[in-house]
Parts: C-alpha cells; structure tokens; sequence
C-alpha cells in the first residue's frame, strides 16, 4: 500500500519518484520474504541486512539493500513492536515535490496462517537449542563442582549470562533434581502443544504430543 501526500501538483523530477518508488517497492519485497519465511518482519533494516548477507560466500553476490536515491540514505522503516507490521517512508520526500511518500505491509490475509506457523515452528526449534544449551550449562557445572545444580539460577553467572525465557511463551525454564536425575522443562509445553518438552539428563530431550499425559 503506497500512500503519497502532494505538496505541489506534480513531482520535481518524475524519474527521481519513480526511481524512489522502485526502491522502496524492492525493499517491500524484501521484508515481505522475510515475513513469509519466519512469521515477523525484522526488528531494522541492519537485521534484514544481516539476515541477507551474514553467512554470504564471498564469490556470491550479496544483496543490495535499497536506499532513497535522491539523498543517499536509508529508507525511514517503521515496524510495529509485534513485527507483524510496517511503513516505509522516504528520508526526504520533498526532494520528490511531495509533502510524505510512505509505503506499508502487504495485507496477506488468509495467508498470515502460513507465516504464524512458520514462526511458531522456528520457535519450538530455538526453544529446543536453549534446552540443550542449558544442559551443557549444566554438565559443566557438575564437572567443575562434583554436583547438580538443585535450581536453575545457580548456573548464573558463572555459567549462563542469565536465565533464557521460552520463545514462544516468553516464561523462563526451570530444572527440577531428584535422586535418579535432572529435568530442564519448558515452561508452558502446550505453546508447542506438547504436553511436555523437557530435557533430562539421562534420556535426552522429552517430548510428548499434548494427547499423552504427563508422568
């Protein structure tokens, strides 16, 4: 959706605003792929930059992330604090004649469904990596100190920075310790609609579809 608010009758220089909204119509396609990939825009234009480029070789070609060709500097983008949405706007939209140039989201519709599992799946895999990363936080604790851990905020800071929270739920794990072993649980496992997602120190990774109850 493009949305321009004239400050005279017609553009200074038409190809310039053409040029413009050339620019910033790649830049939505950009985002949009994004979006379609992992359920969320990105937090700035650096991270769509990164997210681009980052673990490019160097005999790829890198992509190039649209500027406002009248001034040379970056496209104003605006995401919404879900990341569900966004506007663009131009750095200088009086260098086209025009008081605003501002493009938005696409409305995917029915589509959004695609994206919202896309991004609940990629969190169900983060929330599996922090799993793991706590356990290893874990066994290195009992390496070095001849023992378990009997809560999880022992292992900060000397062996986690802080206590993650779930991606999905944004709750932080917790670990419980009996005589026979060691659970690191996800906090809200129905989020991943399991009924239970945890790791444990003897058997691995734990994870029950909702239908099957808890021990």
């Amino acid at each position: 959706l493009l949305i321009m608010s004239h400050a005279a009758y017609a553009a200074e220089n038409p190809r310039q605003l053409a040029e413009c909204m050339k620019q910033m119509s790649s830049l939505q396609s950009y985002l949009e792929f994004v979006y379609m990939h992992r359920g969320f825009y990105p937090e700035s234009l650096d991270e769509l930059n990164m997210l681009f480029n980052s673990d490019v070789r160097r005999d790829s070609d890198r992509i190039i992330i649209p500027e406002d060709p009248a001034t040379g500097k970056k496209f104003i983008y605006s995401p919404s604090k879900d990341l569900k949405t966004y506007s663009i706007s131009a750095p200088d939209p009086s260098c086209y004649g025009m008081d605003s140039i501002e493009l938005r989201n696409v409305r995917w519709g029915w589509m959004n469904t695609i994206a919202e599992q896309t991004n609940a799946q990629i969190k169900s895999e983060l929330c599996g990596q922090y799993l793991t990363g706590l356990m290893k936080a874990v066994k290195k604790y009992q390496e070095e100190k001849k023992k378990l851990p009997s809560e999880i905020k022992e292992l900060v800071p000397g062996y986690l920075k802080g206590i993650p929270k779930c991606p999905l739920c944004g709750k932080p794990y917790y670990l419980k310790l009996t005589s026979e072993d060691l659970v690191i649980y996800c906090p809200s496992p129905m989020s991943h609609g399991c009924s239970s997602f945890c790791y444990s120190l003897k058997k691995g990774v734990v994870v029950r579809p909702a239908s099957e109850k808890k021990d």
